[in-house]
């Protein structure tokens, strides 16, 4: 074969020792399929660079020639630029050195590339478990003769993975359900942050007890994502071996039960590396890794019988020429892309999501989203809710999953200054999501969608109008999108505007009043609480205090065990009930007031 050998080549201009890994892909029959790489300055990313095979050429001699795009931090540099490639030698092992010269805006450069392996991306990983847990055999990880292991699944996308596990480490506070609190907490204890640069990728892998859903639902695994100030995101994923449907394939190790921890892995070291699901995406029938089986129109069953443990052609486009931002563990947050390889757009699709024209929608459903009430003073907390009626006299099966962390709505804000925002979920839960079906005129309805604020901070932190549309993807083969609804926030007083922006300055914090446990941010809830929040004028229709009385009464009701403390913290339902005692529940979710109802009044 002449011409330069497929695969990852590493090296360093030769003008300015920026070191740059280049990768280069053909297809089954030889051709050019595409050309990437990355630059950086020591371990800071400095750009990318991606040329598809439509604008390269390559001539008889072997050299590569044509235009590329730029990727830079947060822009997408338009304008081509030119790039060459050109064999430097080739051994009879078909390794090969390489002469690549780019224009990066101030003129060419050059740098001689050695080929480094024959797969496009690395990737280490490293696993921990708690004890008292099946714990999973050596080759589900690497080894399996018949290739259905961890690092063989990454290799068919091109992603050489090296994984490196640890003893299950002790868990002496006999947690049998973990909290959504105590998943953040041993995130932060256990999970080693990724070297943010070069060849070194690095995910953290989690093999805990049980997390169940908000309805109870069945979570198999979930990955990480965090806020802006506490650590970069998607490095961190967690297998729950004591889900239902995990632990109902036992025996440990037995064939079912390696291929549902396997695709929890696998799925969720997906969305780790920014690839959403498959039916977020518009692939809803894709034999991949990043779907869910039971919601292909062949089912689970078939799925199964089909499924040969890869992803779909745009995820492997996605995983193997991406730029560093996009993908890399630590980067951009979980659906935040500047590329096109998925969806013509990537997630800049998905976040305008709510204003394409919908679906043709098989049923006569509808859907809407609305706030609990239409005004709300500053910082109060903002709850919507998702309501989808059948108007159709046909049934209509519905998924149970009316919140943004579910992965089927997409809530879009609008701000009082045209800012366009999606609301992103600290959490992705891969689940199997409850189906309720609706007869003629039947509702569901989930009045607890919290939007205050999410993985990126504060939402409504000016006073004004704002717009809520929303997208649902839960009817197999219909998007349902609500017709727009208004809210508005109200200039504030100085106590207002101190308490919102205690809670908003403060990362920790609002994940502490996420999750609904005082514990992750003790000393800055115990300020907001005790100081704060107490200069806050008598409104009886601003919701802050009773809704602050509300999670500590969540945070009585929950054990609490995070991996780096001995103590473990234990229900007081006393002091739960306390709190519920003395909450005004209107205009906050059904669900604080049927809490209260069944601790106090019964």
């Amino acid at each position: 074969m002449t011409g330069v050998v497929e695969g990852r080549y590493i090296g360093t201009f030769q003008s300015n020792a920026l070191s740059v890994e280049a990768r280069i892909g053909r297809n089954n029959d030889g051709r050019l399929e595409n050309l990437s790489g990355d630059v950086f300055a020591g371990f800071q990313h400095v750009l990318s660079f991606v040329g598809r095979a439509s604008a390269l050429t390559e001539s008889t001699d072997g050299r590569l020639s044509g235009m590329v795009s730029f990727f830079s931090g947060q822009a997408l540099h338009q304008n081509g630029s030119s790039i060459a490639v050109s064999p430097n030698r080739q051994a009879a092992n078909r390794s090969t050195s390489i002469s690549l010269t780019l224009d990066m805006g101030e003129g060419e450069v050059t740098a001689d590339l050695d080929w480094a392996g024959p797969e496009l991306r690395t990737l280490r990983i490293d696993v921990d478990g708690l004890s008292g847990l099946p714990e999973p055999d050596a080759t589900l990880l690497d080894g399996d003769q018949n290739g259905q292991d961890l690092v063989a699944a990454l290799r068919r996308a091109s992603i050489a993975a090296t994984v490196h596990p640890s003893p299950f480490r002790p868990d002496t506070s006999g947690r049998k359900r973990h909290t959504m609190a105590e998943l953040h907490a041993l995130m932060q204890d256990l999970s080693k942050p990724a070297l943010q640069g070069k060849q070194q990728w690095r995910l953290h892998v989690l093999f805990a007890n049980r997390f169940d859903g908000r309805n109870g639902d069945d979570v198999t695994g979930i990955m990480y994502d965090v806020e802006p100030g506490m650590r970069p995101s998607r490095q961190g994923v967690a297998i729950f071996l004591n889900s239902t449907t995990i632990k109902g394939c036992e025996p440990a190790n037995s064939p079912d039960w390696r291929r549902e921890v396997s695709f929890t892995m696998v799925h969720e070291i997906g969305h780790a590396l920014n690839l959403p699901h498959a039916f977020e995406d518009g692939r809803s029938e894709a034999l991949t890794w990043m779907n869910y089986p039971e919601r292909t129109s062949i089912g689970a069953d078939e799925f199964w019988t089909r499924f040969q443990g890869h992803f779909d052609t745009r995820e492997l486009a996605f995983l193997r020429y991406a730029p560093f931002c996009d993908i890399a563990p630590g980067q951009y947050d979980y659906a935040q892309r500047d590329s096109d390889f998925l969806s013509g757009g990537g997630f800049p699709a998905l976040r305008n999501i709510c204003n394409e024209t919908p679906h043709i929608q098989p049923t006569q459903a509808a859907f809407e989203i609305t706030p609990l009430k239409p005004v709300y003073a500053f910082g109060e907390p903002i709850f919507l809710k998702a309501s989808i009626i059948n108007n159709g006299r046909k049934h209509v099966a519905v998924a149970k999953a009316l919140d943004p962390s579910d992965g089927l709505l997409s809530i879009q804000v609008r701000s009082p200054h045209g800012k366009v925002r999606r609301i992103r979920s600290p959490a992705a839960l891969c689940q199997r999501m409850p189906t309720v079906t609706l007869r003629h005129k039947q509702t569901l309805s989930f009045d607890g969608v919290f939007v205050s604020f999410d993985a990126d901070g504060a939402i409504f932190d000016e006073p004004g109008r704002y717009q809520i549309d929303a997208t649902f993807t839960g009817i197999p083969g219909a998007s349902l999108t609500s017709p727009p609804h208004y809210l508005r926030v109200l200039h504030p007083s100085r106590a207002e505007e101190i308490f919102a922006i205690s809670m908003w300055d403060d990362p920790q914090l609002m994940r502490a009043i996420y999750c609904r446990q005082p514990l992750l941010a003790l000393d800055s809830w115990q300020r907001l609480v005790d100081e704060t929040a107490r200069a806050l004028s008598v409104d009886q229709r601003n919701t802050s205090l009773s809704y602050l009385k509300y999670i500590s009464a969540m945070g009585w009701l929950s054990s609490f065990a995070p991996a780096s403390r001995i103590k473990k913290y234990s229900p007081r339902k006393s002091k739960a009930v306390a709190h519920l005692s003395q909450i005004e529940t209107r205009d906050l979710p059904m669900g604080v007031r049927l809490r209260r109802d069944e601790l106090v009044l019964r």
